[in-house]
């Protein structure tokens, strides 16, 4: 038996897409990225970049009053300088201070400034996600796209906050430091110097396998957070078929997953200190057994020699810190190729230009098809017609493509082929707000936000005018209860709130959607989740706030649509009746058989 982990498949098709992008782009990618808010923040960087080099030139001083520090020692008694070590010393702590100083500012400044960048960059990502596709989204978990936008941005944010600054400061002081040590013997440097190419190659080997790694540690998580977040809104399902303990285990297989992509990506990058700080022991043997080898043939001071191994220090631990940041630099290069995936998605298509003044609500499909994959068709050659006002009823068994009709006209998706006009317009003439701001949509999930009853009703109006949310309140016979609440219209609601019933949560929806004078009106299975007197209730404001306008009514139970002007029968994707509820029953089609098995036996 495969374990749970091994059965879920986490990630969706977006999950599985990203693993098959190449190791590509790596620190361009990231530039590229961070390339356009660089440039609005321009002065801000090259302010930081002259305090970055100002200041480790102050700092790469120090080294050399040090060595002459040492050199007014002297090697014989009563040979101490000591006005030359008072001057030297002083130096140092002058240089000290302004180096300090100068990096408390250039600390307090990066920060500021990448704090800002995240936070528009957050806002960019997010709104790009908000505009994509309805498909790429169904097609994705939820847990992965909220990874993101959240997780991997913050990764981002923590490498251009501090590694970035560690990174230029380091790369500042190497080079500063190889000019001095130049200076103070070029034969130290030389040999000092052989042992560079065997650090970069090293250092290369390490972050192109750490980078590979870090990626799958992502991918895994995203998996895991996936399934927890399925799993906690689904917990009465869980609960109802008693699969705590199944659920417990996939977790704990995703998360042995997580775990061991973690140690393997934690194990590569952590090779990079022990790699470095090996060159790093090998340099100064080399160092001190060449140095005592110049002093005693007076090429060089006690003082220099002192000076140039605090110069070799400073020219190494740059690269020990920098090769310490491998891990979470690698992770950042991970982070950017998934949101560099998530931004490369194109957004949807909106050429609409028609901007008419009002929709009268005449709705025409002409020979429309449309699948979702490839060679499955779910819709074949739908037309039909609706006039304004008029009542079009969908019926079809489950999957037949009733749902899927609606979204074309929503545009949530394009038709392939065909055509679909609204008032004579095909709706890919009309800006794609325009067109849906036309319509209501009331679901059979109704969703309701986390915010208070009032917040709720004026979600998409976002009026502020209180007597307009009562009166669409007072329209779906909901005031009188909500005014009953302790709190009234301020009372706050949760996705889950256990303070409206099913049925009263399907019509606080229906009043959100009363709140933007929809000329059209969609109502999708709108009463199939409530009993018998709910549905009553319900259907009898569906039809005071449908009058006089074109609406579209899918449903299972037949007794909801009985009154409708059409009924369209959906049958593996075709159009196969329409017709009034009495003339279907005529025809003694599939019409009929439908309603015979719902009322046959009543």
């Amino acid at each position: 038996m495969k374990s749970p982990a091994r059965e879920f498949k986490g990630g969706g098709r977006f999950g599985a897409s990203e693993q098959k992008v190449p190791l590509r782009g790596g620190i361009r990618a990231l530039w590229r990225l961070m390339l356009p808010y660089i440039r609005a923040y321009k002065w801000n960087f090259l302010l930081i970049i002259a305090l970055v080099i100002i200041s480790n030139l102050i700092l790469l001083c120090i080294p050399t009053y040090t060595g002459q520090v040492v050199d007014a020692i002297g090697l014989g008694q009563g040979q101490v300088d000591f006005p030359a070590i008072y001057r030297f010393t002083g130096m140092i702590l002058l240089f000290s201070l302004i180096g300090w100083l100068l990096e408390v500012v250039r600390n307090t400044l990066m920060t500021r400034v990448t704090q800002r960048i995240i936070f528009e960059l957050r806002l960019s990502v997010f709104g790009h996600l908000l505009h994509l596709p309805l498909c790429f989204l169904e097609s994705n978990t939820k847990g992965d796209l909220i990874s993101r936008i959240s997780m991997d941005i913050d990764q981002i944010s923590e490498t251009i906050t501090s590694d970035v600054i560690t990174t230029l400061t380091g790369l500042i002081t190497i080079l500063g430091a190889l000019v001095m040590m130049v200076r103070l013997s070029p034969a130290l440097c030389a040999i000092f110097l052989i042992i560079i190419p065997l650090i970069i190659l090293t250092a290369r080997f390490i972050s192109r396998r750490s980078r590979r790694l870090f990626r799958q540690k992502k991918i895994q998580f995203a998996q895991l957070s996936a399934h927890a977040e399925e799993m906690i809104t689904a917990q009465k399902t869980v609960k109802l078929f008693g699969l705590e303990e199944y659920n417990r285990k996939t977790y704990e297989g995703l998360s042995a997953d997580y775990e061991k992509a973690g140690q393997e990506a934690e194990f590569s990058s952590s090779q990079m200190m022990p790699s470095m700080n090996g060159f790093n022991n090998f340099s100064f043997v080399l160092i001190s057994v060449l140095g005592g080898l110049l002093f005693l043939s007076g090429k060089i001071s006690i003082g220099s020699i002192s000076s140039f191994i605090i110069y070799s220090k400073k020219f190494t631990s740059p690269i020990t810190e920098i090769a310490n940041l491998y891990g979470t630099f690698q992770s950042a290069l991970s982070s950017c190729d998934r949101i560099n995936f998530l931004l490369s998605q194109p957004e949807e298509q909106d050429l609409g230009t028609a901007e008419p003044e009002a929709l009268r609500g005449e709705v025409r499909f002409q020979d429309v098809s449309f699948s979702y994959e490839p060679g499955m068709p779910v819709l074949e050659h739908i037309s039909f017609h609706a006039a304004p006002g008029e009542k079009i009823a969908i019926v079809g068994e489950t999957g037949s493509g009733k749902t899927t009709l609606m979204n074309l006209l929503l545009r949530f998706y394009n038709c392939e082929s065909g055509r679909i006009l609204i008032d004579g317009m095909d709706i890919r003439s009309l800006p794609l707000r325009r067109l849906r701001r036309s319509f209501a949509l009331v679901l059979q999930e109704n969703f309701i936000f986390e915010m208070s009853i009032e917040e709720n009703i004026d979600y998409a109006a976002h009026s502020g005018d209180r007597e307009r949310i009562r009166q669409a309140a007072r329209e779906v016979e909901m005031d009188a209860y909500i005014s009953s609440l302790p709190e009234g219209y301020h009372t706050p609601l949760s996705g889950d709130s256990d303070k409206l019933s099913q049925g009263q949560r399907q019509l606080l929806t229906i009043a959100r959607a009363l709140m933007v004078h929809p000329q059209l009106f969609i109502f999708d299975e709108a009463t199939s989740s409530v009993d018998t007197r709910t549905e009553q209730r319900v259907k009898e404001v569906m039809d005071r706030v449908m009058a006089g306008k074109t609406s579209f009514v899918i449903a299972h139970r037949l007794s909801t649509i009985l009154s409708a002007d059409r009924i369209l029968v959906i049958q593996d994707g075709r159009l196969i009746e329409q017709g009034t509820h009495r003339e279907l029953l005529e025809k003694r089609g599939t019409y009929y058989e439908m309603y015979q098995s719902q009322f046959a036996s009543i």
